[in-house]
């Protein structure tokens, strides 16, 4: 559907505003996230620091149960797979 260029602007007008108030804010505000962010990192790496708890300590706590989610997520993982190879080797027959 078509319109008069005239008539184009004007229904495109107010959307056009209303975006550009949103970006005007979102530059504005970005400094203040970004110093937000980088608090949070931060604190994380000064936590982990303090804390000692690193990789090697976090997986000589892991639990019996973590063993068996990441089997099942391999199992499904396998599964996924084999249903793709088969679904490309029947396809490809037809």
């Amino acid at each position: 559907m078509a319109y008069h260029p005239i008539l184009k602007n004007a229904l495109l007008a107010p959307r056009t505003r209303e975006y550009a108030s949103m970006h005007a804010h979102a530059r504005t505000q970005a400094p203040e996230y970004y110093d937000e962010i980088q608090a949070h990192i931060q604190a994380q790496l000064m936590g982990d620091a303090a804390g000692g708890a690193g990789a090697g300590a976090a997986a000589k706590g892991a639990s019996p149960s973590d063993f068996w989610y990441d089997v099942g997520g391999w199992v499904v993982l396998g599964a996924v797979i084999v249903g793709t190879l088969v679904l490309a080797r029947s396809s490809a027959k037809a």
